[in-house]
């Protein structure tokens, strides 16, 4: 079955209102940890066009201002797209798992990422790409949307402990940002981006 969605979202709330159902049935009390936030996106393959990226404040569970890289790409493919929510519980961790079979074509899509690995290109705050490949991704996701998206077979599952792979370490650049007392950050976050500073390469994830 072919999905076409205003809201990439779709996704990621699938997975929230699974566990919210299964811990209301079977008596779970959601914990929230450091360790829990966000999602895991992993990635054979993305292949995009018009990709930018900027650094953004987010807030998060744990933290009220939280540096995060932000990427958009005007039209993007994703081959062998997996999301992971884990979430403690009452009964121990679980791990919620939404897999699309088939490759995941997204428009105007935008995420915020606290962490990734992947092999590709370097990336440049503010900088357009024509075009860009990326092999091998894994990152850490708090907030996703897209204009349209078309998913093919989307399969979830429900599985004790953590499952997926290991999170990413959080970018350096993004380490550094996060030390700073407010004021100082919005004015490094312009720093960067009005010089194109690179925020991440390949050669420094692998």
């Amino acid at each position: 079955m072919w999905w076409k969605n205003k809201s990439f979202l779709i996704s990621c709330s699938v997975a929230i209102m699974f566990f919210s159902l299964f811990s209301f049935s079977y008596g779970a009390r959601a914990e929230t940890t450091t360790d829990m936030e966000g999602f895991i996106i992993e990635a054979d393959r993305v292949v995009g066009t018009g990709m930018s990226a900027s650094i953004v404040e987010r807030e998060t569970s744990a933290t009220d201002k939280k540096p995060m890289l932000q990427i958009k790409y005007k039209s993007a493919t994703i081959y062998g797209m997996k999301l992971t929510k884990r979430v403690n519980s009452g009964n121990g961790p679980i791990s919620i798992v939404l897999n699309a079979k088939g490759p995941v074509t997204v428009y105007g899509m935008t995420v915020d990422i606290s962490a990734i690995s992947f092999k590709g290109a370097c990336i440049h705050a503010a900088e357009t790409v024509p075009q860009l490949g990326m092999e091998n991704v894994t990152m850490v996701a708090h907030f996703m949307e897209s204009d349209d998206s078309v998913i093919n077979q989307l399969t979830l599952k429900t599985v004790s402990g953590n499952a997926g792979p290991e999170k990413p370490g959080q970018l350096q650049i993004l380490q550094d940002l996060s030390k700073l007392p407010l004021e100082q950050l919005k004015k490094e976050i312009e720093k960067i981006m009005s010089g194109h500073l690179p925020l991440t390469c390949a050669d420094s994830n692998t």
